[in-house]
Order: structure tokens, then sequence, then C-alpha cells
């Protein structure tokens, strides 16, 4: 950047980001259940009462949390992406976002500023998962989950 110019970081989320940052918020959730529950039975038990009152199918939800558990998920986030993504949400102040996303908020406008949040799509590894995380993740925010806040009447899924 030569002196003078200015760039425009773009702070609205694109529909494939919507979809990332629902992936992370159901991966924070996950980790937040790990925290207050004593056994990995538990966690799934939890799961399955809120697949069925999504009327969603709990096998697909249980082994992404199993793979959440092991730390083997595609749905870690990567890098500075949760920060990112909760900073073009606009749902929280910048401080909120340090916090909730570990992110230094200077390497967060370095990253933007770079371009490096172009992109960020979803890591599911396919639609019909992303679409069961998606709709687990609706029950989730229905009961009163912050998260990333994604709106799921502003979420169109075409």
């Amino acid at each position: 950047m030569k002196g003078g110019e200015s760039v425009k970081i773009r702070r609205e989320l694109t529909h494939e980001q919507k979809k990332r940052l629902i992936e992370l918020d159901f991966y924070h959730y996950i980790l937040h259940l790990k925290e207050r529950t004593r056994s990995s039975e538990d966690i799934y038990d939890i799961v399955e009462t809120f697949c069925d009152i999504g009327g969603r199918d709990a096998i697909i939800i249980k082994r992404q949390v199993q793979e959440i558990l092991m730390e083997i998920s595609p749905l870690v986030p990567i890098g500075m992406e949760y920060g990112i993504l909760l900073y073009k949400s606009r749902n929280f102040a910048t401080t909120e976002i340090g916090k909730r996303s570990k992110c230094n908020l200077g390497g967060l406008y370095e990253a933007m500023y770079k371009g490096l949040d172009d992109t960020l799509p979803p890591q599911s590894k396919t639609e019909a998962i992303l679409d069961e995380i998606i709709l687990f993740m609706a029950v989730i925010y229905s009961l009163g989950w912050k998260g990333g806040r994604v709106p799921f009447e502003k979420y169109n899924k075409h």
C-alpha cells in the first residue's frame, strides 16, 4: 500500500462464510459441552436429545462429534478464520471477538487487509453433513446458544 491509499475491508459474510461460521459454532458448542460434562457419553446423550427435538439424524451428528472429540475433525478453525468470521458477522464488539476467537486484533485486521478473508468455505466432507450440522445448530440457536449469531431468518440455502 502506498501513502494515502486506503483499503476497504468487506464487512459482510458471503453465503459460504455463513455456512462456515455455523460449522465453527457447532465445533465450539461441542467443546463447550466437553468442558461442562463428565464423559463423552454425556455429550452423545445431549446431542441425541437435540437431534430428536429437531428431527435430525443423530448418527451423522454423532460422527461429527466423535471426530471433534478425537481431534481429527475438518471443522477445526484454521488460523484467524473464526475471528474474521465473527468480525464480518457484525454481531460482536471487537473486544468480544478477541475473547471468543483468541485472536490478536491487530493480526486479525492485517489478515483481512491482505485478503485472507476472501474465501473461508465450509469444511464439511459432504453437503449432507453440512445440512445436518446447520439444522442441528438451528435447534441449538433456538434454545439460546449465542455462538457467532448467524441469523437463521436471513440464512437462505439457495
